[in-house]
């Protein structure tokens, strides 16, 4: 027995599951939703939930029992994702809806249980910009001084988050500092050529955006460079076009649901730049 070595490690690693990654990812989004209850406590908060969750799961269990597959619970991720984009006055018909809607397109009809272009939230919230205009109501309003503590608290709830996703190997850590820089770079040069003051009213979004749904496994692109470029591409449009259009603040989600459809384009661009390189020069015949 002197002579035994082991070949494999002395503990066991237990399978990761879909359970345990929605966990995760709504533990991650636990101080964001905190930060956002303290700043605007409002009740309906939790009826517009328990409505979308109920349209959500209902729409999963419908597909699960046609398809003969397993209930996918990451919908209620996409619920509460979709809660944090939504005014808390918007009817809870019209969210219900929404939901649903952005479930069946983003999930069923373009994509699968592990794999969409389409991120179901984005989708949902699309949706109620084009079917119910009316139902999202401004920005957020207040002095400087209010809007700076605002910001900064959602920036630390949304980096505490950052930080367990990346922890558990859940987000990609390029396409999240590509989007900061792209931000970054975005944010300077509309301000220098274009005189648009984008700070403080971004932060809360960028930091929401960058963290929960553009670094998102199943939605984001595979391939390092369509990552860098992506993410890159997202924060410079982040930057620009909501500060080029302050009165419409649905720009700014509409234009993240355009980088998400983009992202199976980069990907397929890159694995075809990749296959001609690979490409062996012909080889001359020795006959």
């Amino acid at each position: 027995m002197s002579g035994l070595q082991l070949i494999y490690p002395p503990h066991v690693r237990d399978g990761v599951l879909r359970s345990r990654v929605l966990i995760a990812e709504c533990l991650a989004l636990a101080p964001f939703a905190v930060v956002a209850l303290a700043f605007d406590p409002a009740p309906r908060i939790a009826s517009i939930l328990g409505v979308i969750l109920v349209a959500a799961g209902a729409v999963e269990g419908l597909f699960a029992v046609v398809q003969k597959r397993r209930w996918d619970p990451r919908c209620i991720f996409s619920g509460l994702l979709f809660v944090s984009m939504l005014s808390p006055s918007v009817p809870l018909g019209q969210a219900a809806v929404c939901m649903a809607l952005g479930t069946v397109v983003s999930k069923k009809r373009f994509g699968s249980a592990r794999l969409n272009c389409l991120h179901p939230a984005l989708t949902a919230y699309a949706a109620l910009i084009c079917f119910f205009p009316a139902s999202q109501a401004g920005v957020r309003t207040g002095t400087v001084e209010e809007l700076i503590v605002w910001e900064g608290a959602f920036a630390v709830a949304a980096g505490l988050g950052a930080m367990g996703l990346l922890r558990a190997g859940l987000r990609n850590g390029r396409i999240m500092a590509a989007l900061f820089i792209g931000f970054l770079g975005g944010m300077i040069a509309s301000f220098v050529f274009a005189g648009f003051d984008v700070w403080p009213d971004r932060i809360a979004g960028l930091c929401f955006a960058g963290v929960f749904l553009m670094a998102d496994p199943y939605t984001g692109p595979f391939t390092r460079p369509s990552q860098w470029i992506f993410g890159l591409g997202t924060g410079i449009l982040m930057a620009i076009f909501p500060a080029a259009m302050p009165a419409s603040p649905e720009v700014f989600f509409l234009l993240l649901l355009l980088c998400n459809a983009l992202a199976p384009v980069m990907d397929d661009y890159v694995v075809a730049r990749h296959k001609e390189q690979l490409k062996l020069p012909p080889q001359r015949s020795l006959v």
